[in-house]
């Protein structure tokens, strides 16, 4: 299908959380328990996916190594450092010709919550407009880069079940960043529409009624221009998609 060409250059930007183990490769993208969704959890991701925080293990035994990097409209925010165990003490690897940028991180029900006391010193790690702050989900391991690049290889090919398209949409609806999970979405409509179910090939794609019916400009006022360029190729393939499902009806 048409929206694959797009697969691989939309999944960079969740490409921390394939870090993470991955159990579900090995048995079909079928669903973890929660014990060892906890127990594998170490990537982070922002609600919509436009910020991704990794903590990994180091030598020192109450010391993690972090990875920040965030992407808001095209405008990227990178910065690696350490922090210790329980949060409490986290040092930004410095830039180079700047003062040093400060990070509080805390721990909360559904993952970090990551902010700054020098925000005009920690902004120099960030292109214009770039944001950082927020809170980072504990991502699904079944949303890592590695299973939603496998689902969509799987379904590309017809040989995915549409039940784990579905439960991947639902899980990691949160997490992926707009253009990931509707590529998820997309795929999950085409296996609808290849089984002739064309009220649930819309259905699948009804979350954006409101956006096909806006023009390319619309769509995409604010965003850089590689960032519209993904928003518009997506866009274009959905409109094609609802076309064919309301066609066959």
């Amino acid at each position: 299908m048409g929206m694959i060409r797009l697969t691989t250059s939309l999944l960079v930007v969740v490409a921390a959380t394939s870090c993470a183990p991955n159990p579900t490769q090995a048995e079909g993208l079928s669903d973890p328990s929660p014990r060892s969704a906890a127990e594998t959890a170490r990537a982070y991701v922002t609600q919509g996916g436009w910020g991704n925080l990794l903590l990994s293990e180091t030598q020192e035994k109450d010391v993690l190594r972090f990875e920040l990097h965030s992407d808001s409209a095209g405008y990227e925010c990178r910065m690696t450092g350490t922090t210790t165990r329980n949060l409490q003490a986290t040092h930004v690897d410095p830039a180079s010709g700047t003062d040093q940028c400060q990070l509080t991180m805390r721990r909360t029900e559904r993952g970090i919550e990551l902010d700054s006391p020098t925000p005009e010193v920690c902004i120099t790690y960030c292109g214009h407009n770039g944001s950082f702050k927020g809170l980072y989900l504990t991502v699904d391991p079944i949303c890592t880069q590695d299973n939603v690049q496998t689902a969509l290889e799987q379904a590309d090919s017809g040989g995915m079940n549409p039940g784990i398209l579905k439960g991947m949409t639902e899980k990691c609806a949160e997490t992926l960043p707009y253009s990931s999970i509707a590529i998820l979405r997309l795929e999950l409509a085409a296996a609808y529409d290849r089984k002739g179910e064309q009220a649930n090939c819309l259905s699948v794609l009804s979350p954006y009624s409101a956006d096909v019916a806006l023009s390319d400009d619309e769509l995409t006022q604010g965003m850089t221009g590689a960032a519209a360029e993904e928003v518009s190729g997506i866009m274009e393939d959905v409109r094609k998609m609802m076309h064919r499902c309301e066609r066959k009806q």
